[in-house]
C-alpha cells in the first residue's frame, strides 16, 4: 500500500514538473497603452500567442532596469 502511494505521488509530481516546463516565457515590449488595451511587440515569438489568449504581465524589476547616470 505504501509503495503504490509513493509511486502515485511521484507520478503527480512528474506531471506538475512537465506542465511547468511546458509554459514558455515570452518577452514582449509595450508599444502602446490605452484605457483597457495594451499593444505588445513580441517579435518572432508572437506566432506562439493566439488572439484572446490570457497572459500574465509583470513589470520590469528594478534590478533589470537600466542604470541612469553620468
Amino acid at each position: 500500500m505504501k509503495i503504490s502511494g509513493i509511486v502515485f505521488l511521484a507520478a503527480v509530481l512528474g506531471l506538475f514538473a512537465t506542465a511547468a516546463l511546458a509554459a514558455e516565457i515570452i518577452d514582449c515590449k509595450v508599444v502602446s497603452a490605452r484605457k483597457d488595451t495594451l499593444v505588445l511587440d513580441c517579435g518572432r515569438k508572437a506566432a506562439l500567442l493566439e488572439p484572446g489568449e490570457t497572459v500574465k504581465i509583470r513589470s520590469m524589476s528594478k534590478r533589470r532596469a537600466p542604470l541612469m547616470g553620468c
